[in-house]
C-alpha cells in the first residue's frame, strides 16, 4: 500500500521454469473505498500454460486476508440497478460505459454471502452470464439467492455470443455498445426459476424481514378475536353456545358491543356455517339478537348464514378437501368464518386422534394465510375440557370456555362463566373471567355481564337471605368460611 507496487512473492511460483506475466490487477475495497485486497491476472509464460489468478492482501501475502466483498462495492451501494458479471474485467468494461457492475473474487465459482445479499437487497439486478455451462449455473444460483430480496432479477445471455463468449467478446463486434446493451436489458423478461432446485418457499434474511413494512394486526372483536385469528368457543351441551356465538357474529357484522362485554371496532363480513340447528330456531334467535342490538350491519351481505335445512345436499365435511373446496366460493368474500360446530362439520373419525385433526388444522391455517379469522364451536367433554385431542388448541390464538356456574339452574337458560383459557397478547383485567346471562324482553335478546366476584357475592347473599349458615354457604359455594365471612361483612359495611 502507500503507493508501492504490489508484486507477488517469488515463492508463489517456486519451481516454475518461466514465471507468468501479470496483465491486470483489480482492487477490492470496503464500502468507503479503502483497499482490502488485490486480484492479479497472469498470462502464461514462455513455456505455455493457462491464464491464472492470484489474490493478495495488504502485506503482499497470497490470500484475501479477510472477508469476501463485492467488487466496486461503494458504487454498488449507491446504485438502483446493478449488473453482476463473472469477472472484474467484464465489470470494468460496463463501469466504463457509465453502468454499475460488480463481480466476485472466484468468478463463475463464486457464491453470494449473506452480507453480499444484504448489500444487493432492494436493487434491480441484471446477471450478465457467459455462454457456457459454468455461466448458466452461476446465473441460476445467483438469481435464486436474490429473487426474494430484490424487486426484479434478470438473467441476460447476449445474442450472437460464440461458445464460451462473454460481454468483452460481444463488445468487439461493430454496433455493440452501451446503448444496445441497455435495450437488450430493458426487453429481457424477469427471471423465473424453473429448475429442479426451486423450493417454492420464501426464506428471508433477518435484515430483509425486519425491514418489511407489515401492517399492524388489528382486532375483529377486541381483545379476543384478532385479525387472522383462530379461535375456539367450547362448553357443555345446551348451555347457550350458539346464542353466544350468534351474538359474536352479529356484533362483528354490525361493529358493535358483543355480549355486553367486548367490542367489534368496525363491521366485518361474516359467514356463519351452522351444522345442526333447525332453520326456524336459528331465525328466531337471530331475530331476537337483532331486536336487542343498537347497531346493524352496513348492508345485509355483512352476515351470511349456511344452515342444513335450507340445503339441497348434506352439509360439507370440513375434514375432507372436497368439503373445504365446496365452501371456497362463499369464503372468499368474507373476513370471518364461524364453524358451529366441529362435531357436525368436521367429521374426522376418532376425536382423540391428533392426526385426524390435521386436515382441519391445515384448512384453518390456509384461511389465516388468506387474511381471514375463524371461530370454531366445540363441545366440552365429561371432565369439562374441550372434547377430543388437545392438539386442536396448538395453533389457536384464543380458547374461550363457557362453564356452568355452580349455582346454575336449567330454568335460567343461557347463563355461563366465560373463561379465556388461552389468549395470546391478552393480559390483566381484559383476561379476567366474567359471567354472562341472556334474557329476552319483548322479543329482544338482552345480555348482562358481571365479574365472577360479583356473581359469587350475589350467590352468598342469596343463600344468606334464605337463612343458610356460614358453614352451609361455604359448602354450597365451595368457598372457605373465612371468605364467606368477608363477603358478608363487606355487604354490611
Amino acid at each position: 500500500m502507500n503507493g508501492q507496487a504490489l508484486s507477488p512473492p517469488s515463492q508463489a511460483f517456486h519451481g516454475v521454469a518461466a514465471k507468468p506475466r501479470e496483465v491486470a490487477r483489480f482492487t477490492y475495497t470496503d464500502e468507503k473505498g479503502n483497499p482490502l485486497c488485490w486480484k492479479v491476472r497472469y498470462e502464461p509464460g514462455k513455456n505455455g500454460g493457462k491464464k491464472s489468478f492470484q489474490t493478495f492482501h495488504g502485506d503482499n501475502q497470497p490470500g484475501r486476508g479477510g472477508k469476501q466483498v463485492l467488487y466496486n462495492l461503494p458504487r454498488v451501494l449507491e446504485a438502483g440497478t446493478v449488473i453482476i458479471t463473472e469477472g472484474e474485467a467484464k465489470a470494468d468494461l460496463l463501469n466504463s460505459w457509465g453502468m454499475v457492475a460488480t463481480s466476485m473474487d472466484s468468478g463463475a465459482g463464486s457464491n453470494l454471502t449473506n452480507e453480499m445479499i444484504a448489500q444487493l437487497s432492494g436493487r434491480r439486478i441484471v446477471i450478465l452470464r457467459d455462454n457456457d455451462e459454468p455461466g448458466l449455473k452461476f446465473a441460476e444460483k445467483t438469481a435464486r439467492a436474490l429473487e426474494n430480496e430484490c424487486p426484479e432479477v434478470k438473467v441476460v445471455l447476449l445474442p450472437g455470443l460464440p461458445e464460451k463468449g462473454d460481454i468483452i467478446d460481444w463488445a468487439k463486434e461493430p454496433g455493440n455498445d452501451w446503448s444496445r446493451l441497455a435495450q437488450i436489458i430493458a426487453k429481457a423478461e424477469p427471471w423465473k426459476d424453473e429448475g429442479p432446485a426451486k423450493s417454492g418457499y420464501k426464506a428471508l434474511t433477518i435484515s430483509s424481514f425486519l425491514s418489511m413494512n407489515l401492517p399492524e394486526r388489528g382486532c375483529i372483536i377486541n381483545p379476543v378475536v384478532p385479525e387472522q385469528g383462530l379461535v375456539m368457543v367450547y362448553g357443555p351441551r345446551g348451555n347457550g353456545k350458539t346464542w353466544f356465538v350468534l351474538q359474536m357474529a352479529y356484533g362483528t357484522a354490525s361493529g358493535g358491543i358483543v355480549v355486553n362485554h367486548w367490542e367489534a371496532p368496525k363491521p366485518r363480513r361474516v359467514l356463519y356455517i351452522d351444522g345442526e340447528m333447525p332453520a326456524r330456531t336459528m331465525q328466531e334467535r337471530l331475530a331476537s339478537i337483532v331486536a336487542g342490538s343498537d347497531k346493524e350491519p352496513p348492508d345485509p351481505s355483512y352476515l351470511s348464514i349456511i344452515t342444513p335445512d335450507l340445503q339441497d345436499m348434506a352439509m360439507p365435511n370440513l375434514a375432507h378437501q372436497a368439503g373445504q373446496e365446496a365452501l371456497e366460493p362463499l369464503v372468499q368474500n368474507t373476513d370471518v368464518v364461524i364453524v358451529d360446530n366441529l362435531a357436525c362439520l368436521a367429521r374426522h373419525g376418532r376425536e382423540n386422534d391428533s392426526e385426524s385433526w390435521l386436515p382441519v388444522q391445515t384448512w384453518l391455517l390456509s384461511l389465516r394465510r388468506q387474511g381471514k379469522s375463524v371461530i370454531t364451536v366445540h363441545h366440552a367433554g365429561k371432565g369439562g375440557a374441550q372434547r377430543g385431542t388437545s392438539s386442536r388448541e396448538d395453533v389457536l390464538d384464543t380458547v374461550i370456555s363457557l362453564r356452568r356456574p355452580k349455582d346454575y339452574d336449567p330454568s335460567e337458560g343461557a347463563r355461563f362463566e366465560v373463561h379465556l383459557e388461552k389468549a395470546r397478547g391478552v393480559y390483566g383485567p381484559e383476561a379476567a373471567p366474567f359471567e354472562a346471562a341472556l334474557r329476552t324482553e319483548r322479543g329482544a335478546a338482552i345480555w348482562t355481564c358481571r365479574t365472577l366476584e360479583d356473581s359469587v357475592k350475589a350467590q352468598v347473599l342469596a343463600l344468606k337471605a334464605e337463612e343458610y349458615s356460614i358453614r352451609d354457604i361455604a359448602t354450597e359455594t365451595g368457598l372457605s368460611r373465612s371468605k364467606v365471612q368477608r363477603i358478608l361483612k363487606g355487604a354490611e359495611s
